[in-house]
């Protein structure tokens, strides 16, 4: 991996765009087959239900050649829109690069509200910070459980403290 990394000359990140800067331009079956080669991999793609048109198709194709080839990749796609995550991966439909594999599926239900709760105090304890009763209510009120919309307002919060002198960041 380092010497895979050592030939990236810079990264761009823009909205839905990565780009990666190479002094050879290697293709991405090279790159793929080289991370294969590290062992085990995971690449996740959060909401991957907005990939559309030909990059849907790119990204289905490219999971579905790691499926038969790559024996240390795994893809994640996760997503809260579950149809167009179906949509997405069109593994009913004959014609799809998907279509015959096996799909392992991870379907997380909403919490309750004391779950909730205790999801965010849980959070916030790990990361040693404390949080008002009022402030976690506030979020469990209105997030509705939904463990996606509490896990990004657990990070929001974390981002938007000050940084403490000589603390760890948060």
């Amino acid at each position: 991996m380092k010497r895979l990394l050592r030939q990236i000359n810079g990264v761009n990140f823009t909205d839905l765009d990565i780009s990666l800067s190479w002094g050879r331009r290697p293709s991405l079956a090279e790159v793929i087959d080289k991370l294969n080669s590290l062992g085990k991999v995971l690449i996740a793609f959060d909401e991957a239900q907005n990939l559309r048109g030909m990059l849907a198709e790119q990204f289905t194709s490219l999971v579905a050649h790691c499926y038969d080839y790559c024996d240390n990749i795994t893809f994640i796609p996760t997503g809260s829109e579950a149809g167009l995550l179906y949509d997405l991966l069109r593994q009913d439909d004959p014609e799809a690069p998907l279509y015959g594999r096996h799909i392992e599926e991870i379907r997380v239900k909403r919490f309750d509200h004391m779950s909730s709760i205790h999801f965010l105090e849980s959070c916030f304890n790990e990361a040693e910070v404390d949080v008002s009763k009022e402030v976690i209510n506030y979020a469990v009120d209105r997030l509705d459980g939904v463990v996606g919309w509490l896990t990004e307002f657990g990070l929001m919060s974390l981002k938007s403290r000050p940084k403490r002198a000589g603390g760890c960041g948060l």
